[in-house]
Parts: structure tokens; C-alpha cells; sequence
């Protein structure tokens, strides 16, 4: 198999440094059996075969590759950087350190969505053998019995849009303000702040009103940059990851299938336009992103073009993944992270009744976090922010 990877937010015209990890951290409640991961693994590489390919970046463009070696279990700490010598290629990482799992990806290869099921077979096939209980997997989870993804299945890059026509373009400021943090991101250690929220009371606010949670997240954050910078006057631009599986009418492909909805508003909008009128403004507009037809026509660009949007340089990027539906065997499970190696980022998903927000921003993770924090208990809702945390550099 040797194939050129071009599906999804960053599969095109990329190099070795957009080779950004993905990662999952999902902790027991005693420590990890090597054992039964080992085991685990093996069922779960026979579900998604595909994980055990290997990944070469070469004149811009991600090429996925044979790799006859098999993906193995790592006991340490340290993540190893996707498509790394170190892992004979392979653009999947699994290691473990004392009742922590870390499953680490190549962003160029799958998505939030894609990860979350590897890492629900994962988990679900770890349970099952630790405890020897045939536990009911996650909703979401794929295993042997519920089916595989073949390694040649439909991808919207090989999908045919002849019928594709021009759909009008959403009117949006490409360019936004550039966190400070941004700027020399050389200085920055990869650090995050996490919120958490009642998810039925976070939920609640989100339709009252009248939008959805991405947008609601997007919002607070560019209020919070306006509170907290006040010599900002550009718009905040963001990138709402968009799932285009459903739409494409491919809703089990494992391999990347997020494009992205546009918005930008500024500071004037904001002090100017009632809240949950804005709120609303901006959800039909992301329904308005969020059809086939819409979709298909990005999709086609992003094969023909063979790039994403170059001219678009967002303040923020927001992806919600939903709920993490693990299964019965969620009782071993005492706490779940996803973050990436990547600034200008927020991650949210809900999980044991909660709201999560990562907020990866470097050293204004604290301050972004706060800000959002307060403007949250000001509509009655309880937050707790984590302490700063630190995330260690991928070894190559």
C-alpha cells in the first residue's frame, strides 16, 4: 500500500512540521497491566488494520506506507512523535505509565472522532481482560464482533463530484487577531488549562440562547480576549471543526473528515449586538457551513486545490467532540483528556455529567480561562480551572 493521504484539515501540502500529535490520556483507577494492554492491542489493530501503517512526509504532501512492523506497546511517559524513526513510522503512538494510557496520532492521518473510537476499543478490550468481565463496549466502539474498517474504504478525496456545483462562499474575516502568545511561539512551553462545568447547566445556557455548544465556546473565548486585551481591535477569527462524515454520506471512515466552519466577530459586535442574538446570528450561519452540499463543495476543493485555505489564519480554532460515551467498563475509568500539540486551541467534550473545555494558548491559558470562568458564573453557571499543566515535547 502506498498511498497519498488528502482528506481532512491538514492533509495537503504539509511537511514534517505539521506533523502535529494528537493525544489521548485516559486514567484507571489502579495501574495498568502490560499484560492485558498488550493483548488489548492486538484485538484492537485487528479492528483498525489501518493503524498500523507507516507515515512519510515528502515534497509537501503526507503519503501513508506498508510498515510490516506491528504496532507495539511502550511502557514510559514520554509520547514519541508520529511517523519517527523511533516507531518504525508508524503514525500511531500507545504507551503507558503507571495508571495512565496514551494513545498519540498523527492529526494528518485521522481526527478527534477517529481517535476517540481507537482508543474506546482500546480501553473496552483492556477491561474485558483485566477483569475478565464481558463488559458492554462504548456506543461508539467498534470491535470484532460490531465490525472493522477495511483499510480500502470510501474517503471523500476518492469520492466522485462531478455533480458538485458552486455553493455560495460564507462571508467571514480571513485574518484575525493574533494572540501575543502566538507571536514567538518559540518561547512558549505547550501548556493547557482546563475548565469544567456542569453538563446539564453549560448545556442549558447554550439553548437558551439558541446556538450550540462550538459557538457558544467560540464566543466566550473572544469576549474573554477582549476583557483581557484591551489593545485588541482586530476581529477574533475562528475555525469550528466540522464532522463531514454524516453529510458525505461516509459515516464510519477512520481517516481525517474535518473541515471547518468560519466566524469573526470584533469588539464593536460584541458590545453592541445582544448575546443570545449574536449567539443565534452565528448558529445559522454554522448550519448555513454545515450542509452536503456545502461540504461537498470544500471537500472538491480540497482535492483539486491540493490545500486548505492558506490566506486563513484564524485567532482560534474550537473542536467539540461531544460525549465520550465509554461503556459499562467507564467504572475503572477516573479520568479522560484529548489535547494537541498545537497553540490557539480549544477542546471540549462531555463526559461523567461534565463539560470540558483545554485550553492550549501557552502562557495566556490561565488568563483566557479565568476570564471565560468569570463571565460563566456570572449566568449562574459553577466552573473549576485546573492549575496550569504542562505538556512535554514529542521525542522524534
Amino acid at each position: 500500500m502506498k498511498r497519498k493521504a488528502g482528506a481532512g484539515s491538514i492533509l495537503y501540502q504539509v511537511d514534517s512540521a505539521r506533523n502535529l500529535p494528537a493525544v489521548v490520556k485516559v486514567c484507571f483507577d489502579e495501574e495498568i497491566s502490560e499484560s492485558c494492554m498488550k493483548e488489548a492491542l492486538k484485538k484492537t489493530l485487528k479492528v483498525y488494520p489501518l493503524a498500523n501503517a507507516g507515515v512519510e512526509f515528502s515534497d509537501g504532501n503526507v503519503w501513508l506506507i506498508d510498515n510490516h512492523q506491528p504496532l507495539e506497546l511502550l511502557h514510559q511517559k514520554q509520547c514519541i512523535r508520529p511517523g519517527s524513526d523511533k516507531l518504525n513510522k508508524h503514525w500511531t503512538c500507545v504507551n503507558y505509565d503507571g495508571n495512565a494510557l496514551y494513545v498519540i496520532v498523527s492529526h494528518a492521518i485521522t481526527d478527534g472522532r477517529g481517535m476517540l473510537w481507537f482508543t474506546e476499543t482500546l480501553t473496552y478490550y483492556y477491561c474485558c481482560l483485566k477483569y475478565q468481565k464481558n463488559y458492554a463496549p462504548a456506543d461508539d466502539a467498534r470491535t470484532e464482533i460490531g465490525g472493522t474498517y477495511p483499510d480500502d474504504e470510501t474517503d471523500y478525496w476518492e469520492m466522485d463530484y462531478s455533480d458538485v456545483l458552486p455553493v455560495p462562499k460564507a462571508e467571514y474575516q480571513k485574518v484575525g487577531y493574533v494572540l501575543p502568545e502566538n507571536k514567538n511561539k518559540k518561547n512558549e512551553k505547550k501548556s493547557y488549562v482546563k475548565l469544567t462545568v456542569p453538563e446539564s447547566a453549560f448545556m442549558e445556557f447554550v439553548r437558551k440562547n439558541g446556538t450550540s455548544p462550538s459557538v457558544m465556546m467560540y464566543l466566550l473565548f473572544a469576549m474573554a480576549v477582549y476583557q483581557t486585551r484591551p489593545e485588541a481591535e482586530e476581529p477574533i477569527v475562528a475555525r469550528l471543526t466540522v464532522d463531514a462524515r454524516k453529510n458525505l454520506d461516509i459515516p464510519h471512515s477512520f481517516f481525517n473528515c474535518s473541515l471547518g466552519a468560519h466566524f469573526s466577530v470584533n469588539r464593536q459586535m460584541i458590545s453592541n449586538t445582544e448575546f443570545s442574538e449574536l449567539c443565534q446570528k452565528l448558529r445559522k450561519s454554522l448550519k448555513a457551513q454545515n450542509t452536503p452540499e456545502y461540504l461537498r463543495c470544500m471537500a472538491k476543493e480540497l482535492v483539486e486545490e491540493k490545500a486548505l485555505l492558506p490566506d486563513v489564519k484564524p485567532t482560534v480554532s474550537v473542536s467539540y467532540m461531544g460525549k465520550v460515551p465509554f461503556g459499562e467498563y467507564q467504572e475503572h475509568i477516573t479520568d479522560f483528556l484529548m489535547a494537541e500539540e498545537e497553540f490557539h486551541k480549544i477542546n471540549a467534550y462531555a463526559y461523567h455529567h461534565e463539560f470540558h473545555l483545554i485550553l492550549n494558548f501557552g502562557s495566556g491559558s490561565s488568563m483566557y480561562g479565568a476570564a471565560m470562568a468569570d463571565i460563566l458564573k456570572q449566568n449562574g453557571i459553577p466552573v473549576q480551572q485546573s492549575e496550569m499543566i504542562f505538556l512535554e515535547d514529542a521525542q522524534d
